[in-house]
Parts: structure tokens; sequence; C-alpha cells
């Protein structure tokens, strides 16, 4: 059941977090059979995937973990391939669907970076410009931090 739910896992994660991935001209491949295609969920949204299945709280736990990882270092690769003055809301809610709600009330209040520079403190990624900080304080100040259920490795 868990390698499932880890082969499953996975296999969303390059649909749909691996787009640049694909882009840039990579190939992956993979065989799966006719059963393991149709027990793969349709919901674009990661979460909307994990809770139409029955697995046990561990295993939903663990696969969130996986997939907030992923999420992050997505983030992550946006702000190193343009740096942070090039990061829009289409290219965040892109690499993080499961934040869009967030995402959008930080675009909104004119904080995206900001809130992008919290999710990603302390993941070895590229050091926020001083203007990304004081928008990451605003940002703090306006909405709290980011909650750490939905941080990976918190």
């Amino acid at each position: 059941m868990r390698s499932t739910m880890i082969r499953l896992a996975a296999l969303y994660a390059l649909l749909v977090l691996g787009s640049g991935f694909f882009a840039a001209g990579n190939a992956v491949s993979c065989t799966i059979t006719k059963e393991e295609l149709e027990k793969i969920p349709t919901a674009r949204d990661p979460w909307e995937v994990l809770q139409s299945t029955s697995w046990v709280l561990d295993d939903f736990e663990a696969l969130q973990a996986i997939l907030l990882e992923a999420e992050t270092k997505a983030l992550c690769k946006e702000v190193r391939w343009d740096g942070w003055k090039g990061l829009t809301l289409e290219r965040a809610l892109r690499a993080a669907s499961s934040r869009e709600e967030d995402l959008i009330e930080a675009d909104a209040a004119g904080l995206l970076r900001g809130f992008v520079a919290l999710l990603l403190q302390g993941r070895s990624c590229a050091d926020p410009l001083p203007e990304v900080l004081a928008e990451a304080q605003a940002y703090s100040h306006r909405f709290g931090l980011p909650s750490s259920d939905r941080l990976p490795g918190r």
C-alpha cells in the first residue's frame, strides 16, 4: 500500500510539478499497467487527490510532506531562474498549487515575494534581496507566518 502511494505521489509530482522539467527537453519514462492507470486520481489539486483516498493518516502525512518538498523545490527553482524580481503570481502558482489561496492573497497585498521568502526561509535557496526581506516582514506583520503544518521539514 505504501509503495503504491509513493509511486502515485511521484507520478503526480512529475505530471503536475514537472512541467518545467519536460519543457527543458528532458525525458522520463515508466511503464504502468492499465489497472494502475485507472487508480490514478484525475483531480489537479494535490490535497483533493490525497483526501479522495482511504489511506491511513501516517501515509497521508508522508505523502503531504513529499508534495510540500516538491513544491518548495519548484518555488526555489523559479526564484533561481529569474531572480526575486522575476517572480510572478503565475509562476508561483505553477510551482506551488497547494498554496493557491495564500499566494493570491499575498499577491493582492503586493507581498508575493515576501510570502515566498518566508516559505523558502532556511531552505538554501537564493538569498532574498533587502526589499524582499522588507516584504517578508510586512507580510508576517499583516498576515502572520505561513502555517507550519504546510511547510516541509518544519
